[in-house]
């Protein structure tokens, strides 16, 4: 009886093993493809704003200049992004990888790139505020500018 039971139970943890396996592998291959690359950018937007947002916490916590202080959390922020997205979101998908020159008008994109969209955010937020409350008006800032960061990125950024 002993034994009918251990046999039972071996079976069951092995045929879990390997539909925890074989379930974690699809995942990863699902989580690598294109289709998921707008989910790995904005985990890595999400990762980023703690990034600058504790930077700014701990700087005006230092008694900087609460404008100086934003502008380096958003310089610092604004490189952990690139090296980020570089990696994981877009995995530098250009062929000349180890050209200097290439890395170098890609960050330079990049930073215009996000520039671009954070004028556009403030932009829209200015104009969406005189019509929905603020919050509202800052929401659709974001996701306009997230949008179109994306595709930009996408599509000239990271060819």
């Amino acid at each position: 009886m002993w034994n009918k039971i251990q046999k039972q139970l071996l079976f069951a943890i092995t045929h879990c093993q390997w539909f925890l396996r074989k379930s974690a592998w699809r995942s990863i291959a699902l989580l690598n493809s294109s289709a998921a690359r707008p989910l790995r950018f904005i985990c890595i937007g999400a990762i980023v704003a703690l990034i600058q947002l504790s930077m700014l916490d701990l700087l005006i916590y230092q008694r900087w200049n609460p404008v100086l202080a934003n502008i380096m959390a958003f310089v610092l922020a604004a490189q952990v992004n690139f090296l980020l997205s570089t990696l994981f979101t877009w995995r530098d998908r250009r062929l000349e990888r180890a050209r200097i020159k290439a890395f170098f008008m890609r960050w330079a994109a990049f930073h215009v790139s996000i520039s671009g969209t954070a004028v556009l955010n403030f932009t829209v937020f200015l104009a969406a505020r005189t019509i929905v409350p603020t919050l509202i008006a800052s929401a659709l800032g974001i996701m306009l500018a997230a949008v179109l960061n994306f595709a930009v990125l996408d599509r000239f950024v990271f060819l």
